[in-house]
């Protein structure tokens, strides 16, 4: 059976057990030190899959772990009909998933990812094993691009807010099916019943659907 990223991980820092690396920060600037997806201003979607084991490892190296992430990323674009490639190239049209870095540092390795739609991020997830999150469905818009769902919202601070007002100009929206740490380039500004907001820019999302709204 093929291998995958998240057992390469395990293996890689001998864990037994998976824990989630650093802890939600400010949430100004995100850095991909949690396991977390973080979603800009320009609606691309990145994501970072953090383990830190009990022991530090000393049987793969940080190249090694590199190159095996590549490995996997150059196969699931080929799936998608892409290049078998693994890093966005600096002109032209982006990859289906790409690495944006990749290190192994004593206890602790993290992979970053960056996508070329929400939906690779789900795919992808799903064929190599991520178990940092549950999302199965994730969609970025524009709020005056899409209906906003029927749902009760609120502001950071926990007032209730309508959905008219929500649909703040200029704002970007992310909607989830599933719980994970969410970051976001610009602040929140609602979110609604079940997202737990950790800071400026991050949140929690249920294991239902939640939606954030930031700008």
């Amino acid at each position: 059976m093929k291998k995958n990223i998240a057992v390469l991980t395990a293996s890689a820092l001998l864990a037994a057990v998976w824990t989630a690396g650093c802890s939600a920060g400010s949430g100004k600037t995100w850095d991909g030190s949690e396991n977390s997806i973080y979603v800009a201003d320009d609606l691309s979607v990145q994501s970072a899959m953090v383990y830190t084991s009990e022991k530090e490892n000393d049987l793969y190296s940080a190249e090694g772990l590199a190159e095996f992430a590549k490995e996997q990323i150059a196969s699931y674009n080929e799936e998608q009909g892409a290049a078998a490639e693994a890093e966005n190239p600096e002109d032209g049209e982006k990859l289906p998933a790409a690495l944006v870095s990749s290190s192994l540092e004593g206890q602790t390795g993290r992979l970053v990812f960056a996508y070329k739609t929400p939906e690779d991020f789900v795919k992808f997830s799903e064929e190599n094993g991520d178990d940092t999150h549950t999302v199965i469905s994730l969609a970025v818009f524009d709020t005056e691009e899409a209906k906003l769902p029927d749902l009760a919202y609120k502001t950071p601070a926990g007032k209730n807010a309508d959905i008219q007002k929500a649909a703040a100009k200029d704002s970007h929206m992310v909607l989830t099916e599933g719980s994970a740490t969410v970051y976001t380039e610009g602040k929140i500004l609602y979110v609604t019943d079940g997202v737990e907001v950790k800071s400026d820019h991050s949140a929690v999302t249920p294991e239902g659907t939640g939606c954030i709204i930031f700008k």
